[in-house]
Protein backbone atom coordinates (compact mmCIF):
# COMPACT_ATOMS: atom_id res chain seq x y z
CA UNK A 1 0.00 0.00 0.00
CA UNK A 2 2.74 2.45 0.90
CA UNK A 3 4.58 1.63 -2.33
CA UNK A 4 1.54 2.48 -4.46
CA UNK A 5 1.12 5.73 -2.53
CA UNK A 6 4.76 6.65 -3.12
CA UNK A 7 4.41 5.88 -6.83
CA UNK A 8 1.46 8.26 -6.99
CA UNK A 9 3.65 11.17 -5.90
CA UNK A 10 5.76 11.08 -9.04
CA UNK A 11 5.91 14.06 -11.36
CA UNK A 12 3.63 12.18 -13.79
CA UNK A 13 0.75 12.26 -11.30
CA UNK A 14 -1.28 15.37 -12.03
CA UNK A 15 -4.56 14.35 -10.39
CA UNK A 16 -4.55 15.76 -6.83
CA UNK A 17 -7.98 14.26 -6.05
CA UNK A 18 -6.87 10.73 -6.84
CA UNK A 19 -3.70 11.21 -4.82
CA UNK A 20 -5.71 12.63 -1.92
CA UNK A 21 -8.05 9.61 -1.98
CA UNK A 22 -5.03 7.27 -1.94
CA UNK A 23 -3.56 9.17 1.02
CA UNK A 24 -6.84 8.90 2.91
CA UNK A 25 -7.05 5.17 2.16
CA UNK A 26 -3.49 4.67 3.36
CA UNK A 27 -4.02 6.66 6.57
CA UNK A 28 -7.30 4.88 7.31
CA UNK A 29 -5.66 1.49 6.89
CA UNK A 30 -2.70 2.54 8.98
CA UNK A 31 -4.89 3.88 11.80
CA UNK A 32 -6.88 0.64 11.78
CA UNK A 33 -3.70 -1.38 12.05
CA UNK A 34 -2.42 0.81 14.88
CA UNK A 35 -5.66 0.33 16.78
CA UNK A 36 -5.44 -3.44 16.35
CA UNK A 37 -1.75 -4.35 16.27
CA UNK A 38 -2.37 -8.09 16.26
CA UNK A 39 -3.34 -7.82 12.61
CA UNK A 40 -7.01 -8.42 13.21
CA UNK A 41 -9.07 -5.47 12.15
CA UNK A 42 -12.25 -5.06 14.15
CA UNK A 43 -15.57 -4.43 12.48
CA UNK A 44 -16.04 -0.62 12.34
CA UNK A 45 -19.59 -1.01 13.64
CA UNK A 46 -18.27 -2.79 16.73
CA UNK A 47 -15.58 -0.15 17.24
CA UNK A 48 -18.25 2.56 16.94
CA UNK A 49 -20.44 0.74 19.49
CA UNK A 50 -17.48 0.54 21.85
CA UNK A 51 -16.84 4.27 21.46
CA UNK A 52 -20.48 4.97 22.31
CA UNK A 53 -20.40 2.65 25.33
CA UNK A 54 -17.34 4.44 26.68
CA UNK A 55 -18.30 8.01 25.84
CA UNK A 56 -22.13 8.09 26.01
CA UNK A 57 -22.06 10.92 28.55
CA UNK A 58 -20.35 13.22 26.04
CA UNK A 59 -22.19 15.13 23.31
CA UNK A 60 -21.44 12.67 20.50
CA UNK A 61 -22.62 12.99 16.91
CA UNK A 62 -22.78 10.08 14.48
CA UNK A 63 -20.59 12.06 12.09
CA UNK A 64 -17.89 12.37 14.77
CA UNK A 65 -18.04 8.65 15.58
CA UNK A 66 -17.87 7.81 11.87
CA UNK A 67 -14.77 9.94 11.50
CA UNK A 68 -13.13 8.06 14.36
CA UNK A 69 -13.62 4.76 12.52
CA UNK A 70 -12.61 6.34 9.16
CA UNK A 71 -16.03 6.03 7.49
CA UNK A 72 -18.65 8.42 6.27
CA UNK A 73 -21.73 8.83 8.43
CA UNK A 74 -23.84 7.06 5.80
CA UNK A 75 -21.46 4.10 5.45
CA UNK A 76 -21.21 3.68 9.22
CA UNK A 77 -25.00 3.77 9.50
CA UNK A 78 -25.37 1.01 6.88
CA UNK A 79 -22.75 -1.20 8.54
CA UNK A 80 -24.14 -0.51 12.00
CA UNK A 81 -27.69 -1.47 11.03
CA UNK A 82 -26.41 -4.67 9.39
CA UNK A 83 -24.42 -5.57 12.51
CA UNK A 84 -26.64 -4.35 15.39
CA UNK A 85 -30.12 -4.11 13.89
CA UNK A 86 -30.54 -0.40 14.67
CA UNK A 87 -28.80 2.79 13.61
CA UNK A 88 -25.96 4.35 15.60
CA UNK A 89 -28.05 7.28 16.87
CA UNK A 90 -30.74 4.92 18.19
CA UNK A 91 -28.05 2.73 19.74
CA UNK A 92 -26.55 5.73 21.54
CA UNK A 93 -29.99 6.83 22.77
CA UNK A 94 -30.65 3.32 24.12
CA UNK A 95 -27.34 3.32 26.04
CA UNK A 96 -28.20 6.69 27.54
CA UNK A 97 -31.76 5.63 28.36
CA UNK A 98 -30.62 2.43 30.11
CA UNK A 99 -28.13 4.45 32.16
CA UNK A 100 -30.84 6.98 33.06
CA UNK A 101 -33.15 4.16 34.15
CA UNK A 102 -30.43 2.75 36.42
CA UNK A 103 -29.79 6.16 37.96
CA UNK A 104 -33.50 6.71 38.48
CA UNK A 105 -33.81 3.39 40.31
CA UNK A 106 -30.61 3.65 42.35
CA UNK A 107 -30.13 7.28 43.29
CA UNK A 108 -32.18 10.09 44.68
CA UNK A 109 -31.33 12.59 41.94
CA UNK A 110 -33.37 15.19 40.14
CA UNK A 111 -34.51 14.41 36.60
CA UNK A 112 -32.23 17.16 35.31
CA UNK A 113 -29.22 15.61 37.04
CA UNK A 114 -30.12 12.14 35.71
CA UNK A 115 -30.47 13.52 32.18
CA UNK A 116 -27.12 15.30 32.31
CA UNK A 117 -25.28 12.33 33.87
CA UNK A 118 -26.72 10.08 31.16
CA UNK A 119 -25.56 12.25 28.28
CA UNK A 120 -28.86 13.93 27.44
CA UNK A 121 -28.76 17.70 26.99
CA UNK A 122 -32.07 18.14 28.85
CA UNK A 123 -34.92 16.37 30.60
CA UNK A 124 -37.09 16.91 27.51
CA UNK A 125 -34.51 15.15 25.32
CA UNK A 126 -34.40 12.26 27.79
CA UNK A 127 -38.19 11.96 27.74
CA UNK A 128 -38.29 12.03 23.92
CA UNK A 129 -35.66 9.31 23.76
CA UNK A 130 -37.57 7.10 26.16
CA UNK A 131 -40.82 7.54 24.20
CA UNK A 132 -39.13 6.88 20.86
CA UNK A 133 -37.15 3.79 21.92
CA UNK A 134 -39.12 0.75 23.11
CA UNK A 135 -35.87 -1.22 23.59
CA UNK A 136 -34.58 0.90 26.45
CA UNK A 137 -36.20 -1.00 29.26
CA UNK A 138 -36.97 2.32 30.95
Amino acid sequence: MFHSLAEGTSAKSRDPWRHSAKCFEFLSTWMGELAHPSGTVANPADVAAEIMEQRFREPLAVKEIAAQVALTREHLSRLFIERHGIGPAAYLRSIRSRHAARLLAEKNLSLREIALRSGFPSVAAMRRANRASPTTGA
